[in-house]
This record gives C-alpha cells, structure tokens and sequence, in this order.
C-alpha cells in the first residue's frame, strides 16, 4: 500500500539526514513535496514545461487506509491522467543532473539513499452510475510491495583511497546486486578517470542491513566477504 510507502522511512539510513518526497509523472515532470500537518503539497521541480510551480500543485491525502489527490488545475488534473505516476524519496535533492528533455540520472555516489514506489495510474472507475478517476497500480505484482528498490551508497575513505560500495534491493526482482569500486587520490583529480565497477548478483536478503556507526564495520566486512567469494 502507498501509505505504507510513504511511512516506511523519513530519514536517510546512512547518513541519518531527512529525506525529500518526489513523485514523477513518467517522462515528464518531477514534483518536490512539502508536508503540512500529514499531507503533502507537490510542486513542480523538473521538466514542468507549461506548467506553474506556484499555480499547478499536487494536494496528497491520507484517508484511512488510502490515498486521495487533489489538483489545484484542470490543466493538471489533465497531465496526470496522460501517464504512470510514481513516488521516490531521497537524500541529495541536489543530486539531479539533467540529460536534456525530460531525463536525467540520479547519480548513487551523491544521492546517497533512493528509494521508489510502485508505479500506478489513473483509470476510470465504476461508482454506483457514475465513473470517476480512481488510482491503480499499473503492474498487479507490485500492489503488495511497500518499496520497488532501495539503493544505498556507502564511503569507506581510507589514508590513500576510497572504497566506495553500491547496496540494491530490488524488492519486484527478488535480487540484491553489490557495485563497488576504489578511488585514489589521483583519481579523483583525473576527471576522465572510470573506475572499474565490480559487480555480484545474490538473492534479496532477507532482513534489510544497518548501516549505523555501531554496525559499519560488520557490515563492510560482509561487503568484502561477497567480494572475495567471486
């Protein structure tokens, strides 16, 4: 359930900072919420084309056990029936880097923590002899998922290097993948430089790491132990 989603974390796992709610219309704009007394407020962020940042916003609201949105345009109201929607929360809001049109990466190393929500869409809806607009899930799967993915990344600077470790949870896939790398000094000064990313698949794991301070070290260690049984 989305309110599960919503719920599921505020803070960022690694670095304890306090995360920013996004939702994305797919392939078009990316809004930035604001919560007000257990409601959100989305305003658009990215890619908004004809839309207004103070005029075309998104009101989201927690009924019981649902969601319900509001919009404060027809012109929106109209753009969000035209595509999936989706939810994501993040650590770096600054961590956007736009490819042109509506694209863009999210680069790990400076968003530090992502996570995202089931894809849904709005499909119109039989009540009583009426239809209306009611939102679904786009993939039946999913429905019983609180997280799509989660992605974490984690710095383990060292007096010559960094190592630098990618966690996955891939919640629809029932996989784990592991990235990781090291970077020297002189590295990090060669803007041409790529590092070379190893790569392993597991299963998803069955209880999700702690990434606090009292648990860094156990945790990094099982990083290395995956890394060696390659």
């Amino acid at each position: 359930m989305i309110k599960d989603f919503l719920h599921f974390n505020d803070s960022c796992p690694i670095c304890s900072k306090p995360l920013t709610l996004f939702m994305q219309f797919s392939d078009s704009v990316v809004f930035k919420s604001e919560k007000n007394l257990g409601d959100y407020s989305f305003k658009p962020f990215k890619f908004y084309n004809e839309l207004e940042p103070n005029e075309d916003i998104v009101l989201v609201y927690e009924v019981d056990n649902t969601i319900e949105m509001e919009f404060t345009t027809s012109r929106l109201s109209a753009e969000a029936k035209k595509a999936p929607l989706n939810f994501f929360y993040l650590c770096n809001s600054e961590s956007f880097v736009e490819l042109g049109g509506s694209c863009y990466e999210l680069p790990l190393y400076d968003a530090c923590y992502y996570r995202s929500s089931p894809v849904m869409e709005f499909k119109k809806q039989e009540l009583g002899k009426k239809k209306v607009w009611a939102l679904e899930y786009s993939v039946e799967a999913e429905k019983a998922l609180t997280n799509v993915e989660e992605h974490f990344s984690i710095k383990d600077p060292q007096e010559e290097k960094e190592n630098v470790y990618f966690l996955s949870l891939k919640y629809d896939e029932n996989i784990t993948m592991l990235h990781y790398y090291t970077v020297t000094k002189s590295n990090s000064e060669d803007k041409s430089f790529i590092p070379n990313i190893f790569e392993k698949q597991l299963p998803l794991l069955t209880s999700r790491p702690k990434f606090d301070s009292n648990n860094r070290t156990v945790l990094l260690n099982k990083f290395e132990s995956w890394i060696l049984m390659s």
